[in-house]
């Protein structure tokens, strides 16, 4: 029998395929088996993948080939956004690790989407892409973590106000 709690995180992973591709177009597709494949504990196993196996293995999504760019998804019953403007959101900044260890490289464009049981989705930014002319919506916050600001605002407006500078920010091979 599956956990109801996995089954929860693939349902989301899902869905943001759906989003991203209705918004990117292409094939965006959960990485098999995910949970951190070359992240965390297991980076070790990026010295024996190819360049294109790294890129497939990275967060939760596997981008259509002209990306890259890094998708962690965290689907939860309930999230301590209190806990957003005190010392700091332990859970917050577990994701944020999570998906840095991914990154390979100091231009890549990444975010973490969040959805919580009816209270809606997010998307977590490094704020450092906002100086590539991302917009903010009406409803955001910033939240800072070991010295860096991320900007938590409603995850489709943000990607639909954003779309061709993310395009710009994540396309492959660029210089």
């Amino acid at each position: 029998m599956s956990n109801r709690n996995k089954e929860k995180g693939k349902s989301w992973e899902r869905d943001t395929c759906k989003i991203m591709e209705r918004i990117f177009g292409g094939s965006w597709i959960r990485v098999p088996n995910s949970g951190a494949f070359i992240g965390g504990l297991n980076q070790s196993r990026m010295d024996k993948l190819s360049a294109g196996q790294i890129h497939n293995s990275k967060g939760d999504i596997i981008p259509p080939d002209e990306y890259d760019i890094v998708v962690e998804c965290k689907s939860y019953k309930d999230f301590p956004f209190n806990t957003l403007l005190g010392d700091g959101c332990a859970l917050l900044n577990g994701w944020i690790d999570q998906v840095e260890t991914d990154i390979l490289d100091d231009k890549e464009f990444y975010f973490i989407t969040f959805k919580i049981n009816n209270k809606g989705s997010y998307i977590v930014v490094n704020t450092k892409f906002l100086s590539n002319g991302l917009k903010t919506s009406k409803n955001f916050s910033m939240y800072n973590h070991k010295e860096k600001v991320y900007l938590i605002t409603d995850f489709i407006p943000f990607l639909e106000e954003n779309v061709e500078v993310i395009k710009k920010l994540s396309i492959r091979n660029q210089d």
